[in-house]
């Protein structure tokens, strides 16, 4: 790249460091990744490369993730507020959009998703061809936040694809461990295990854990089956990084959003939670209040709802204590 930046007038200035960044983050290295992340920024900011600063923005916003920080750039991406002075392409109103979905997909907060992000439109004439296949990537997985699985199976052979011009291998990963996520949310055990040996395949040589970890929760039990296969090295990898993610969305969730739903929470789902952090089983609390086991369970569900706590995660009680202190 240094060749290029003096011959084009320092154009794509931050790429170089940009894209060592984006290989420590897929890996799962987040520690690693902040130095040459800085670097794109202060190289992109001083040559005024304003694309190159969205995508900082874009690996910033997936890292922070993992530290439980809430990203305000998601926030202001989705509002179209922008920082940078002041964007002389249209176009990238619809590259914030990409950036915000995908940020508030792993969050799991779909009602912040753009609409046209999952609305079916397969021509979206503001983004260029060759960001089609990230944009597909995106629009998947804002497909999985809101549990549409068998929309994002029907359309995936055409996303698949729009890969293959390029051979933009990163979102053909992408794809097929979603693709897997969506078998997994159907319920389809053997095309989800045939969909995620072969993203298996693809993620290992190179490590490139971050697209399965970042959809744990569907894929948590067909991983943990793999511990003993032939990708065992990738799937614990991936779910050693799943659960950092989770535990970091989970305070991002209990910090920002969860203060409301203690307000939403009716009398009985109150006293239920503040058993339920208190480590009761659901047996003891169901004796305690004169309930069937299956009712207390719903309520739980409805409590973890409500508090923003995954439902599929296996610290639930754990997050619970964190409203109910003294329970």
């Amino acid at each position: 790249m240094p060749p290029y930046y003096l011959l084009s007038g320092w154009h794509g200035a931050g790429a170089a460091e940009l894209t060592e960044a984006e290989a420590l983050l897929l890996q799962g290295r987040i520690d690693e990744m902040d130095m040459p992340l800085q670097k794109a920024y202060y190289q992109a900011e001083k040559h005024g490369q304003e694309c190159i600063t969205i995508c900082c923005d874009f690996l910033e916003m997936q890292r922070d993730l993992f530290r439980g920080v809430y990203s305000s750039k998601a926030e202001a991406y989705s509002r179209h507020q922008w920082q940078l002075q002041p964007w002389k392409q249209s176009m990238l109103l619809n590259t914030a959009d990409m950036c915000a979905g995908f940020y508030y997909a792993l969050l799991g907060k779909p009602e912040y998703i753009p609409s046209w992000l999952t609305d079916g439109n397969g021509q979206q004439p503001s983004v260029l061809y060759p960001a089609r296949p990230c944009r597909n990537y995106i629009s998947a997985q804002c497909l999985l936040a809101q549990g549409q699985y068998t929309e994002l199976l029907v359309r995936w052979s055409d996303w698949e694809q729009e890969c293959r011009p390029y051979s933009n291998f990163l979102c053909l990963l992408y794809l097929q461990v979603q693709r897997a996520a969506a078998f997994a949310g159907r319920g389809d055990v053997t095309s989800c295990r045939a969909s995620l040996k072969q993203a298996l395949a693809m993620a290992e040589a190179d490590k490139l854990v971050l697209p399965l970890a970042q959809n744990i929760a569907l894929l948590r039990p067909y991983l943990e089956q793999e511990l003993q296969g032939e990708f065992s090295a990738a799937a614990a990898a991936a779910l050693h990084l799943g659960q950092q993610l989770e535990a970091g969305r989970g305070q991002i969730m209990s910090a920002r959003f969860a203060e409301a739903g203690l307000q939403e929470l009716t009398e009985q789902e109150l006293q239920i939670a503040q058993l339920a952090a208190a480590r009761h089983t659901n047996r003891e609390i169901a004796q305690r209040l004169s309930l069937s086991e299956g009712t207390i369970k719903q309520y739980l569900n409805k409590i973890f709802a409500k508090l923003q706590i995954d439902a599929a995660a296996k610290n639930k009680r754990h997050q619970l204590e964190r409203f109910f202190p003294n329970s």
